[in-house]
């Protein structure tokens, strides 16, 4: 009897037990984000955090949380325990890869974010000819249907401009801010960045107006001008700082992810070339800076430490 009694005791333990992990899975399954508040089965999972935090986050909100403490601080810290991070992106899987920076690494801030920009250029230029291929493909079929009524995804005047690749086409440039500064149709080709967001073509003007407008600390007169004259501006694909004419295609996503924590842009020759393989003659600045002082430079000013000395040009 008594073993039978410690039998049943058993049993009901183990049912128990179950039970508790059967609802830890249920409780695991609903849980939220701790930034936005939805569900993370909605938003793909929780982030693996690199660090001992418990806190969960869904892959939008950790990576929006760290590109705010880089552009507060010029550190990716996380945002429970702030402890530093460094970033990589695993381009065969398309996702960002977290690690916890070393206490004694001796490493530069700077490092891991030349190594991601890096990891991205080829990833970019895949997306730009995956691109200019379909801008291809969209201008043969309005060619197709020339002699019928034009369907609304593909107007006359951007089936007249966009060139075909490989250097055939009659306008390039008309093409090219005709493809991205229209708003997107169904079937209309876009411009990618690497993080996913839409590449628009915008005047170097215009790109550092909008930069200065989005710093955390208001703008010393005169500044905005004297930074026009050498704009700190550099293409992520050559890696050339741009002189204070021209355009510049930068991604609409901004500082707002941590995979260009200062922002993505690339300049119009790189994108003619590798969109549509038009080589086009050079507009950069003679006087470019190496890719990591052009980039510390524009940290520099997104974490509020510029220099308003006329030789550094901040």
């Amino acid at each position: 009897q008594a073993s039978s009694s410690l039998g049943e005791a058993m049993r009901a333990g183990e049912e128990c037990e179950g039970a508790l992990k059967a609802e830890g899975r249920e409780e695991d399954e609903q849980l939220d984000c701790a930034i936005c508040y939805e569900p993370l089965t909605a938003k793909g999972g929780a982030v693996p955090l690199p660090c001992e935090c418990r806190v969960v986050y869904c892959h939008h909100c950790w990576d929006r949380a760290l590109a705010a403490s880089f552009t507060a601080c010029g550190n990716a810290l996380c945002p429970s325990c702030r402890s530093p991070l460094c970033v990589e992106l695993d381009a065969r899987q398309g996702r960002l890869v977290f690690k916890k920076m070393p206490r004694c690494s001796g490493a530069d801030d700077s490092d891991w974010r030349l190594r991601v920009y890096e990891q991205a250029k080829p990833v970019q230029i895949r997306l730009l000819e995956e691109f200019g291929a379909e801008a291809a493909a969209a201008l043969a079929a309005s060619h197709i249907t020339d002699r019928e009524p034009r369907s609304e995804a593909m107007p006359s005047t951007e089936a007249a401009s966009c060139p075909e690749p490989n250097g055939r086409g009659t306008d390039s440039s008309t093409a090219a801010a005709a493809s991205a500064s229209c708003p997107p149709a169904d079937g209309t080709p876009v411009p990618r960045c690497v993080c996913g967001a839409r590449l628009t073509c915008t005047s170097i003007r215009q790109r550092v107006l909008d930069f200065m407008s989005e710093q955390p600390l208001p703008t010393p007169p005169g500044l905005v001008e004297q930074v026009l004259r050498r704009p700190p501006i550099n293409c992520d694909i050559c890696r050339r700082q741009l002189g204070p004419k021209g355009d510049v295609w930068t991604c609409e996503n901004g500082r707002r992810t941590v995979l260009h924590a200062v922002a993505y842009d690339v300049c119009h020759a790189c994108f003619q070339y590798h969109a549509y393989g038009i080589e086009a003659g050079s507009e950069l600045d003679e006087s470019a800076t190496s890719d990591e002082n052009s980039l510390n430079y524009e940290g520099e000013l997104c974490n509020g430490n510029s220099d308003s000395s006329e030789d550094s040009g901040w």
